[in-house]
């Protein structure tokens, strides 16, 4: 009787390998689900515990870090816009005149200025806005 039986092996020598209790397949072609085993480990790199020791888990954490990417850069562009259309529309009630009366009046009088520019003039031209705002009200 050893006494000290704790169901695992003696040979461990205390090296962590990121095996996370399971035996490692090597691929022949080093690369785990179509992408090289390193750039999984550099993309990694700042994420705590597991998601960075054990493969599989890394493996999971970084393909959802990818699907996170995707769909922020998507949605930061809607956010984008979305505050363009906030300045030009405070700036157009500045001049008593709606968003959408501003909008329809551009279209119009044929201004082809996009929200981008039209937030950019309102916040460091304001007179050069507000004769786009009359030029609006005009047509």
């Amino acid at each position: 009787d050893g006494g000290d039986d704790d169901g695992r092996d003696d040979d461990d020598d205390g090296e962590g390998d990121g095996r996370c209790g399971q035996r490692r397949r090597a691929r022949a072609d080093g690369k785990m689900g179509g992408m090289n085993f390193d750039k999984f480990l550099k993309m990694a790199r700042g994420m705590r515990g597991p998601n960075k020791s054990c493969r599989r888990v890394m493996k999971n954490r970084v393909d959802k870090a990818l699907e996170y990417q995707y769909r922020d850069r998507k949605a930061k562009k809607r956010d984008t816009r979305s505050l363009w259309i906030q300045q030009v529309n405070a700036a157009t009630r500045e001049h008593d005149l709606s968003y959408s009366r501003f909008v329809h009046g551009l279209q119009n009088s044929n201004v082809e200025l996009n929200r981008k520019v039209l937030a950019e003039l309102a916040i460091t031209e304001p007179f050069s806005f507000a004769a786009v705002v009359e030029l609006c009200k005009r047509g």
